[in-house]
């Protein structure tokens, strides 16, 4: 997504959050929360919490067409994508 918010083509960013893969990522994240053992249930469902919500934040960025808000927001995104694979790893 990085290309595409520095040539600040915001629709295009905000088409891939929005897109099919975002609704395969989100029920895969569930699936994935819903098999883990007990212990690790209640860190996963916080950390796929913080994905989405880092997601929504980046599309807002998007929309206000916000260059340096846009690139802190895919980085916390990728950041908090990096901080589930740890969880469920």
């Amino acid at each position: 997504l990085q290309k595409d918010i520095d040539s600040k083509t915001w629709w295009k960013v905000r088409d891939q959050l929005r897109g099919t893969d975002v609704y395969s990522l989100r029920s895969s994240m569930l699936a994935i929360n819903g098999a883990l053992p007990a212990e690790k249930q209640a860190a996963a469902k916080k950390a796929y919490t913080k994905v989405f919500v880092e997601m929504e934040s980046l599309d807002l960025a998007c929309a206000k067409k916000e260059q340096a808000l846009a690139t802190k927001e895919n980085s916390d995104m990728l950041e908090a994508l990096a901080a589930y694979a740890g969880i469920i790893g």
